[in-house]
């Protein structure tokens, strides 16, 4: 018998893993699914939480990685290049391999993040192997403070330069997949790794009025 394409991945299959050290600060991961190509698995971050580094826990993969806001809202920071951006709840972020990146809890909410991350290093609890990876990282930018003094007008040469973005609805590539019972799908990332997306519907399943 073959394997479904599509399975759903029920909660008590998850796995629990708990990320950080008393310098790095936790997230609480919860792992759905986990093969060579990609990793599927649910950050949990406490209001007042955050996470940055250690020397054993380095917020640096070689990895693509995409969020999508469950839940809460997340202010997200690259230490190296200064980057800073808010994400809220029903909207994503991604960003490429080789990019540092803290994150931070300012609300009273409690932050949940489904994660897609791609590819899979052999074993990612692995937290001191992996950290042997990361770029050094010399000294930590709170913010883009070239920009003051332009801001906004230089916004648009800025973001060409940065590693991050954000993805809000607006934002998302929409389609209409097929004709009798059409569906909705709302891409907010495709790339040669990853692909991510918000499915609606189908529609044509309600009967006309008498």
């Amino acid at each position: 018998m073959t394997e479904p394409r599509i399975r759903r991945l029920p909660a008590d299959e998850r796995q629990r893993y708990l990320w950080g050290d008393d310098e790095s600060h936790h997230v609480i991961d919860w792992y759905y699914l986990a093969s060579p190509e990609l990793l599927v698995s649910l950050h949990v971050l406490a209001p007042g939480g955050r996470y940055a580094h250690s020397d054993t826990h380095k917020s640096f993969y070689i990895a693509d990685e995409c969020y999508y806001l469950l839940r809460g809202e997340l202010t997200f920071h690259d230490p190296e290049t200064g980057e800073v951006h808010t994400v809220r709840s029903g909207e994503a972020l991604h960003f490429r391999a080789g990019t540092w990146h803290h994150g931070y809890n300012f609300g009273t909410e409690t932050v949940e993040i489904l994660v897609a991350f791609a590819p899979l290093p052999e074993d990612i609890t692995a937290a001191a192997e992996i950290s042997k990876l990361a770029r050094a990282l010399d000294g930590i930018r709170g913010g883009r403070y070239e920009l003051l003094g332009g801001h906004p007008w230089n916004a648009a040469e800025a973001r060409q330069g940065e590693r991050i973005r954000v993805l809000r609805p607006a934002d998302w590539l929409e389609l209409i997949h097929g004709t009798a019972q059409p569906v909705r799908v709302q891409l907010f990332v495709s790339t040669e790794k990853l692909g991510g997306c918000v499915r609606s519907g189908p529609v044509g399943l309600a009967r006309a009025p008498p």
